[in-house]
């Protein structure tokens, strides 16, 4: 006898509880479905979710490789225009053009050449003579520019007017010839200006030369001439011969001044030669005692009597006499 409780023995056995069902809740508003962000991230906590597989991030593009740099070609000049060696070579008409010239050079060249060969050989063709003016178109214009200065003349009596009014064709060609003399009265006045000037500054640089040299030949012949050596020194006597002598360039000889400078210090060189003679004197005196002192015999030995300096040599009787 079957019961209700019974199932069909078709109907296989269920090896698992079936859930017990939810109490009844109140209703309630519908919650906003979860992002899909939320949802991932709570698939494996919350009952229910089903985890969605995250998509794939896009991959991105690969960034184009530059281009490489096409280097310029070389360049042509047809015509006087540059071209790109490429765009003549696809152009027929400029290759033509390149090849034409190319093939005309020699001959272009060659004919250049006898050209200027042949200008170089034929003489130049005089020039043309100036077209001859009407000497009556001439005076009259000289008169019209003249008209104002044979005014002036007259004014000023240079000119009498009966002769300005009976001859006006000659005495504007005189007051015309009078104003290029004029002209040319002035440029050589300042051409020999010039010349004399730049020849004056040319023959005082060629003396003070050669005067310097003199000064520095005569500044090594001794200690006389030793302080020539000093610019001051030399400068005062320069001055002393330009000031108190003033002497003609001719007369400037070494020997001239060897003598000059010699007057010049004469009042040094004279206390130099006291103050040496001084000096003799006492060391003559001195040996003459050691040899009193030193002999034997009752009359001393006479000392030797001295030579004579070398600047007492070189003075001689040059100095002037002491007045």
């Amino acid at each position: 006898m079957k019961t209700e409780t019974e199932t069909p023995s078709s109907a296989a056995p269920s090896t698992t509880p079936a859930p017990a069902a939810a109490p009844p809740t109140p209703s309630a508003p519908a919650a906003p479905a979860p992002s899909d962000h939320l949802r991932e991230l709570t698939a494996d906590v919350l009952p229910g979710g089903e985890r969605e597989p995250s998509p794939t991030p896009p991959t991105p593009a690969p960034e184009p490789e530059p281009a490489p740099r096409v280097q310029p070609g070389p360049k042509v000049k047809i015509r006087g225009i540059e071209y790109a060696l490429d765009a003549v070579l696809s152009n027929p008409e400029l290759s033509q053009a390149l090849l034409q010239t190319y093939e005309q050079f020699p001959t272009l060249q060659k004919k250049y050449v006898e050209l200027l060969e042949q200008m170089r050989q034929s003489p130049t063709p005089p020039e043309p003579p100036p077209t001859p003016v009407d000497p009556r178109v001439q005076q009259a214009q000289l008169l019209a520019s003249m008209a104002s200065e044979i005014g002036n003349v007259v004014r000023a009596g240079y000119i009498e007017e009966d002769f300005a009014s009976l001859y006006p064709n000659m005495t504007a060609q005189m007051l015309a010839h009078r104003n290029e003399l004029y002209t040319l009265a002035r440029r050589v006045a300042q051409f020999e200006q010039t010349y004399r000037g730049q020849t004056h500054q040319a023959e005082v640089t060629s003396h003070r030369t050669n005067l310097d040299a003199n000064l520095d030949a005569l500044a090594g012949k001794g200690e006389l001439y030793a302080p020539l050596k000093n610019p001051t020194e030399r400068q005062a006597f320069l001055e002393h011969l330009v000031q108190d002598v003033n002497p003609t360039v001719d007369r400037i000889t070494p020997e001239w001044l060897m003598r000059q400078w010699i007057a010049f210090k004469h009042e040094t060189i004279l206390t130099g030669m006291q103050a040496t003679t001084e000096r003799e004197r006492l060391e003559r005196e001195t040996a003459r005692r050691r040899a009193a002192s030193d002999g034997k015999g009752s009359r001393p030995t006479p000392a030797p009597a001295g030579e004579p300096s070398h600047l007492e040599f070189l003075i001689g009787d040059s100095l002037p006499a002491r007045r």
